[in-house]
């Protein structure tokens, strides 16, 4: 790890990372009920939860790194960042798929377009609900870089279509209906950052432009499955 890195990864150990990921699993399994009234936020905080579980895989496997993601990585030393050329969103979760072990983590339980992968080696984006951001970076700044969302943007006013999609500031982006909306509602999606955290974006437009500007990038890459 770099000296004066001020991440809370200091000592996480992969025991301490699936003790974490037990925690939040058994949490929403007791809260979840007790949202059965509003099903569709219910369903929706499951890929909250989700995309926390791969955040801390991803920033695991950082820690393991040198404080960098695998596709800041060449091949050659066993990273993506080759692999990037691909446009295929699964070729970066693949690495932490072992550490995020259940296969069904990968998927928005309210994505109807895709299905669990069988086995964690034959992940595909056929079995993936999240996009996953190739520019973040390991920051001081971690709250405000998008480390992975829910696959149903909106730029322009047109779904974003599988594969890679760069943002660039001031660009119109918002999200489809399709996974966390329904006529007259907002539609809404849901975020991880690169320090761990995960949070429902949902105020008034331009909501999602606001989110990706203040991570200070000009652009970046998104991988969307």
């Amino acid at each position: 790890m770099k000296p004066g890195s001020t991440s809370f990864r200091q000592g996480l150990t992969l025991i301490e990372l699936l003790v974490v990921i037990a925690i939040i699993a058994i949490l929403a399994a007791l809260i979840l009920p007790a949202m059965n009234g509003n099903n569709t936020r219910a369903t929706g905080t499951w890929c909250m939860i989700n995309q926390k579980q791969i955040a801390l895989s991803f920033m695991y496997w950082q820690d393991d790194i040198r404080d960098v993601y695998s596709w800041q990585v060449s091949t050659n030393n066993g990273g993506t960042m080759e692999l990037i050329a691909d446009h295929q969103a699964a070729s970066q979760f693949q690495m932490i798929s072992n550490l995020v072990g259940d296969p069904t983590v990968f998927i928005c339980p309210t994505d109807k377009t895709k299905q669990a992968a069988l086995k964690n080696r034959t992940l595909s984006n056929s079995n993936i609900s999240y996009f996953v951001n190739v520019d973040a970076v390991q920051t001081t700044n971690g709250s405000k870089l998008i480390l992975t969302g829910d696959r149903h943007l909106s730029a322009d006013n047109k779904p974003v279509q599988p594969g890679l999609f760069i943002f660039t500031n001031g660009m119109k982006l918002s999200w489809t209906h399709e996974l966390h909306g329904s006529i007259p509602d907002l539609p809404a999606g849901y975020l991880s950052f690169v320090d761990g955290h995960a949070e429902r974006i949902a105020p008034r437009p331009p909501f999602e432009s606001d989110v990706f500007t203040r991570q200070g990038l000009a652009s970046a890459r998104l991988l969307v499955p």
